[in-house]
């Protein structure tokens, strides 16, 4: 009877391997099901995420996603994949593949156990491999470059930026201090890629005692608040060093070196206020030393020195800005006040410029088709053409100043000076006998159209 119990045991348990079989192979293979796991078997061969505490890692998309706060060589040890990123030895690594700093997350990058991170340029051409924060990334003592691992440099630009080279961009991040580091060659032409940006509502990002060259664009903003760049070098780099732009505000640019770039040194451009630019030194630029474009307003430049370039400071359809306490020279023009024939983004008005030197220019003021701008206690040494020249309607107001037989010339146009408290002055106008006025009692007001005139202080 025993016999007979364990027979029936293991021939139930038989049928019931048989069952489970053939179920298994009705799911697997039964046609209605068949495309849906060809689907997850395809998608599983293309697609391997590696995740640890801290790294999940698409490898179809070529993303390291940083998921908690980390080092940069925690991280190699996290992937363990000497194909994504691979250490070199002597603080070295080179990256092949994508970051992004989650929300809430900090990335630090630091010597002594980073040296040099260098992003290569094998990526696809239309986005190469870059580093994406959301949250926060610090470095500190690091050189962070682009990498062409078969000719074994760094990428170079052409004067086009056409060359498809990684980035770095800050968007809507925490913050972040960048500090001790040198980073260069990097960015390409289109908008995100242009080098190192900080956009959307990116705020509380520091740059200190850093070395910024060969970019595309050192730095570039679009709306980011809280920013400071300070004791910074910006040279060499193929379009602008430091651009904040549309909506950029409270932002202190302040004790940097800025040389060596083909277009402005230094420009704020599109909504830009509560803008200081502070202490730097800003020669040796192709266009602008520092220009205010496109409503840029109620901020101060102070204490800069600028020599070598085009226009010292270029001031155009921006408002109710200080300016003081600059020394500018060997420039075509000190000062540019300007819009264009017909304003669209704001008006050059209200800004006030004072305690300025101008030295080795031809003009030291130059202003055309604004208005309402005060001019006082301005030093002019050598200005070859005109001290003051007023053209295409262009009006200002000049106080406490002490002229020296300075030149004030209305090109085309009717353009009118405002000269008061500035003592009595004597006005030599061509073929007129001198005039004296003063200007304490008195406003003296000119308007000139094609002609110059000449004025002397006289106490």
């Amino acid at each position: 009877m025993m016999a007979h119990k364990r027979t029936l045991i293991v021939v139930a348990a038989a049928m019931m391997l048989l069952l489970v079989d053939a179920a298994i192979k009705t799911a697997l293979f039964s046609v209605p099901s068949f495309p849906l796991l060809s689907s997850l078997i395809r998608d599983a061969a293309a697609t391997t995420t590696t995740s640890d505490d801290c790294v999940d890692y698409d490898s179809s998309e070529r993303i390291i996603v940083v998921t908690c706060d980390t080092t940069f060589e925690q991280l190699e040890e996290d992937i363990n994949d000497i194909s994504v990123l691979e250490e070199l030895g002597n603080g070295e690594y080179l990256l092949s593949a994508n970051i992004e700093v989650a929300d809430g997350i900090r990335l630090t990058i630091a010597s002594p156990a980073v040296t040099w991170v260098k992003i290569s340029n094998e990526g696809p051409a239309d986005m190469q491999y870059n580093i994406r924060v959301r949250g926060y990334m610090d470095l500190d003592g690091v050189k962070l470059t682009s990498w062409d691992p078969e000719e074994n440099s760094v990428v170079e630009q052409n004067a086009d930026g056409s060359v498809p080279r990684p980035f770095i961009r800050y968007q809507d991040a925490e913050g972040g201090i960048i500090k001790n580091s040198e980073l260069s060659h990097l960015g390409y032409s289109p908008d995100i890629r242009r080098g190192f940006s900080v956009i959307g509502d990116s705020h509380n990002i520091e740059i200190r005692n850093s070395d910024f060259h060969h970019f595309w664009y050192a730095f570039y903003s679009n709306g980011a608040k809280n920013v400071t760049i300070d004791g910074s070098k910006f040279h060499d780099n193929h379009k602008y060093a430091i651009d904040p732009h549309t909506g950029t505000h409270d932002m202190q640019i302040t004790n940097n070196h800025v040389y060596n770039n083909p277009g402005s040194g230094i420009i704020c451009s599109l909504d830009c206020h509560d803008i200081l630019i502070e202490n730097n030194a800003v020669h040796d630029n192709g266009k602008n030393g520092i220009n205010f474009s496109r409503n840029m307003h109620d901020s101060i430049v102070r204490n800069n020195t600028i020599y070598n370039s085009d226009k010292g400071i270029r001031i155009t359809e921006s408002p109710n800005n200080e300016v003081y306490d600059n020394i500018i020279f060997d420039v075509s023009d000190g000062f540019y006040l300007t819009n264009p024939s017909t304003p669209d983004d704001g008006h050059t008005t209200g800004n006030r410029i004072y305690n300025n030197t101008v030295i080795n220019a031809d003009n030291g003021i130059k202003v055309g088709n604004s208005d309402s701008n005060i001019l006082a206690n301005n030093t002019f040494e050598n200005i070859t053409s005109f001290e003051y020249s007023l053209g295409n309607g262009g009006e200002v107001i000049i106080e406490n100043q002490r002229f020296t037989n300075d030149k004030i010339s209305g090109e085309s146009g009717t353009n009118i000076a405002t000269i008061s408290n500035s003592g009595t002055i004597i006005v030599d106008v061509d073929d007129d006998p001198d005039e004296n006025h003063d200007t304490d009692d008195d406003s003296y007001i000119v308007e000139l159209s094609d002609e110059t005139i000449t004025i002397e202080s006289i106490n």
